[in-house]
């Protein structure tokens, strides 16, 4: 996402700069809030965090999304940079070894794997020419077809239990925010597309989607700071509230845990960088806890063992809470990191964009 993450890199600088705001650290794990509840991840002391293993592997130009198949093979969307955009998909093995790269529109910003092994790419574009095709490969790297969305900007992507796809069109860049307002679900059996009104304004940058535990569908809005669920069969709303955090506004990530609970990253918008996760009721969208993680979460996945691990791509770092909302660790990652995925050995992989390379935190997934 070039545009819109340079407008981060330029807001992070001028906080360095001017001093604007001063932020909680990270702490160690310790207590949560209770039901409808806040709290911060702050642990008591003294508090020493597990110990794990990393390993850093070269990526493509910017890797942006990332995702792992079911041979645990890494995909990595490569979007470069806004005067650069990059135009291919990086595959690794699950030892980090280079697979493949191959041609996947221009500027991806985000990768998916379908039931089927094929792999599913969001063409964000450039500054000049925003993208709106969905490109589908096979699990080998080979074109399938490109699907012309229409909408402009698309920003995340993911492939729901029936095979459709689903993207977000954030649309196109504007001084307030975006003029998207919509997500798309595309059949490829078909190439039938139809398009859903999400958020609760009109033209709110929808940002980042994922598949709930009972297959719907769940979106953030990043400029009215709202979470939209969508049932994945009708594409109807059931519901739709604020994602939590009104002081770090602009959700930047999702997330919906085993138990169904929805996790939001809270990036931060105007004079503040967000450096919390709040958890919500994903049926009233109450407020279950707000915690603590590092500065400007930009991603965030949830474990198998209901374990929430959250990129900060301002401060370099990864941040793992346990399904309670305490803290369990933080560690170090590349620079920017900007999108993370969970492998099926509970290894936790993370796309550095500004480092051009992988992160990977052995077993982070398993800790409690």
């Amino acid at each position: 996402m070039p545009r819109l993450k340079n407008a981060k890199i330029l807001l992070t600088l001028f906080y360095i700069i001017a001093a604007v705001v001063t932020l909680s650290a990270c702490g160690g794990g310790g207590g949560g809030g209770g039901k409808g509840g806040s709290s911060s991840s702050s642990s008591p002391s003294p508090y020493t965090q597990p110990s794990i293993s990393t390993n850093t592997y070269s990526a493509g130009t910017g890797p942006a999304g990332i995702a792992v198949d079911k041979n645990g093979n890494i995909w990595l969307a490569d979007i470069g940079t806004n005067s650069n955009p990059a135009s291919t998909v990086t595959e690794l093995s699950s030892s980090g070894s280079l697979i493949g790269s191959y041609p996947a529109g221009t500027g991806p910003d985000s990768v998916a794997v379908a039931p089927n092994g094929n792999i599913w790419l969001a063409d964000w574009g450039s500054s000049s020419s925003p993208g709106h095709f969905l490109v589908e490969l096979t699990s080998a790297g080979a074109a399938v077809k490109t699907y012309d969305v229409v909408e402009n900007g698309l920003k995340s992507v993911v492939v729901d239990n029936s095979g459709n796809v689903w993207v977000a069109d954030w649309g196109i860049v504007t001084a307030a925010g975006a003029s998207g307002d919509t997500v798309t679900e595309l059949n490829p059996a078909t190439s039938l597309k139809t398009n859903y009104t999400v958020g609760n304004t009109s033209s709110n940058g929808p940002n980042c989607v994922t598949v709930g535990p009972d297959g719907n569908i769940w979106v953030t809005t990043f400029y009215d700071n709202y979470v939209t669920e969508l049932n994945a069969s009708t594409g109807s709303v059931i519901v739709k509230f604020p994602a939590g955090n009104t002081s770090e506004s602009n959700p930047d990530a999702i997330a919906v845990a085993p138990n169904g609970n929805v996790w939001v990253a809270n990036f931060g918008g105007g004079n503040v960088i967000g450096n919390t996760v709040t958890e919500l009721n994903p049926i009233n969208g109450a407020v279950i806890g707000t915690y603590n993680v590092g500065k400007g979460p930009d991603a965030i996945a949830a474990a198998p063992n209901g374990n929430v691990i959250v990129a900060n791509s301002i401060d370099n770092t990864v941040t793992e809470l346990n399904s309670s909302g305490a803290l369990i660790g933080t560690y170090a990652v590349g620079n920017f990191p900007d999108g993370i995925a969970v492998d099926n050995s509970g290894n936790v992989w993370v796309a550095d964009w500004g480092g051009n390379d992988v992160t990977e935190l052995v077993g982070l997934a398993n800790l409690s």
